[in-house]
């Protein structure tokens, strides 16, 4: 058998891909991060077509949980689904336990591969923590409640978890609104007639 020879090693062209399309304006003197970030503004200060609304800012403090909020160990979520409550709805599945030692509630998130990739598990996940942070302050203390997202939630918008989220909260007696308060005073013109 007879050797071949070894091919020569190509280098790219410093000009790039010949075919490519030259760039019609000369790059940025600060580098491309500047270019980028030049982009950005332009789309964010383009003029949005009717009809569209454009998107909310929201900063990602006023999302998150505090710490003493979240569920973190795999023991508090097992405690809620083996001794808790489940209310189950078309998107949501909530789990409650009243938890006695607790002075305010605690929540976890099961967001599974079913309802999709990464991005969508990491989506629904964000709308629900800010559906928590809504509803917060409307929610009766001691409580660990767990909300697994099923996969209809994957393609639901933010006003359909909240709403199916505070629905399932009613059903479970955790919002302040649906805690039954004391009964009303006897009214004395009942009584006289």
């Amino acid at each position: 058998l007879q050797a071949l020879p070894p091919e020569p090693i190509r280098f790219p062209c410093p000009d790039g891909h010949e075919t490519r399309p030259r760039p019609v304006a000369p790059p940025s003197p600060k580098g491309t991060q500047a270019t980028r970030a030049q982009g950005r503004r332009d789309s964010l200060s383009a003029p949005l077509p009717p009809g569209l609304i454009p998107p909310a800012r929201f900063s990602h403090a006023a999302m998150r949980l505090s710490r003493q909020k979240r569920l973190t160990r795999s023991s508090d979520f097992r405690r809620v689904r083996e001794q808790g409550r489940s209310h189950i709805g078309r998107l949501l599945v909530l789990g409650v336990l009243p938890a006695e030692n607790e002075s305010s509630f605690r929540v976890g998130f099961i967001t599974t591969k079913r309802l999709g990739p990464a991005v969508v598990r990491n989506l629904v996940r964000r709308r629900l923590r800010s559906v928590l942070t809504e509803l917060g302050e409307d929610l009766v203390p001691g409580h660990l409640i767990v909300t697994v997202a099923r996969p209809a939630a994957a393609t639901a918008s933010r006003d359909a978890l909240l709403k199916e989220w505070r629905w399932l909260a009613r059903r479970a007696g955790i919002l302040r609104s649906s805690v039954p308060s004391s009964p009303p005073p006897p009214c004395a013109d009942s009584s006289a007639a």
